[in-house]
C-alpha cells in the first residue's frame, strides 16, 4: 500500500513536469533569479529592487496563469500588490523626506 503512493506521488509529479513546455522551464528560472536580485535589492534598501521584483511577478504569473497553475497565481497576484504598495509608500516616504529636510546652508529662506 504504502510503495503504491509512493509511486503513485511519483508518477503524479512526473507528468506535471512532463505537462509544462520547454519554454516555460526558461520563464521560470528567469522569473526565480529575478525575484532573487529584486529581495536582494530591497534587503538592500534599494527602490530598484521593487521594479525588477515587479517584472519578475509579472512574468512568473504569466507562467502560471498559461500551465493552470491557479494558486500560484493567486500567490503572484498577492506578490504584485505588495510591490505596488512598496513602490507608493517607498515614494511617499521619499517625498516626505524631501519636504521635511532643513534648506542647504546658505540656500535663500522663504517666509
Amino acid at each position: 500500500m504504502r510503495a503504491n503512493l509512493a509511486r503513485m506521488d511519483f508518477d503524479t509529479l512526473r507528468s506535471s513536469f512532463e505537462a509544462v513546455p520547454g519554454w516555460s522551464w526558461a520563464l521560470q528560472a528567469v522569473g526565480l533569479a529575478t525575484a532573487y536580485v529584486g529581495a536582494e535589492l530591497n534587503a538592500r534598501q534599494r527602490i530598484e529592487g521593487f521594479h525588477v521584483w515587479l517584472a519578475s511577478n509579472v512574468a512568473l504569473a504569466a507562467l502560471h496563469a498559461a500551465s493552470h497553475l491557479w494558486l500560484l497565481l493567486v500567490l503572484d497576484l498577492l506578490f504584485l500588490r505588495v510591490n505596488v504598495l512598496g513602490i507608493r509608500r517607498w515614494r511617499r516616504d521619499a517625498s516626505l523626506a524631501t519636504a521635511s529636510s532643513p534648506p542647504a546652508e546658505g540656500a535663500a529662506r522663504t517666509v
